[in-house]
């Protein structure tokens, strides 16, 4: 039975890879090992070694702190969904920070209605 720990960092891997929008088999070559290897650390099923996650996080480009931010907490980041994650590589592309705060205002507004049970889906749009 995998640890704990190795479920949790191999689903930050997961997470942060699909956000950077690398598949696995980019991933495995840039680090060098098989795609099958990083499926193994991102289920937590291997374990990743510190050098390993030092390449990775250099790779991810993120500080080695983010694979065990949350941890120990209920939800997972490795359970956020794919639209999520296709959302923030979305917005990440946006250039124009007027833009960008115009679409969090978007947002969070879809997300009031949404809350509130009003909105299109209520009007039967």
């Amino acid at each position: 039975m995998p640890d704990p720990v190795d479920i949790h960092v191999g689903k930050r891997v997961r997470a942060r890879r699909l956000l950077c929008g690398m598949s696995q088999e980019a991933f495995a070559q840039k680090l060098g090992v098989t795609f099958q290897q990083v499926q193994k650390y991102e289920r937590g099923t291997n374990r990743i070694s510190a050098s390993r996650l030092y390449k990775i996080s250099k790779i991810l480009n993120t500080p080695i702190n983010y694979f065990f931010e949350d941890l120990g907490k209920k939800t997972l980041p490795g359970t956020m969904r794919r639209e999520g994650l296709e959302l923030i590589r979305a917005f990440n592309k946006i250039k124009r920070p007027q833009v960008r705060k115009q679409i969090l205002v978007l947002v969070d507004n879809l997300g009031d209605d949404h809350a509130s049970g009003s909105g299109a889906s209520q009007a039967g749009h």
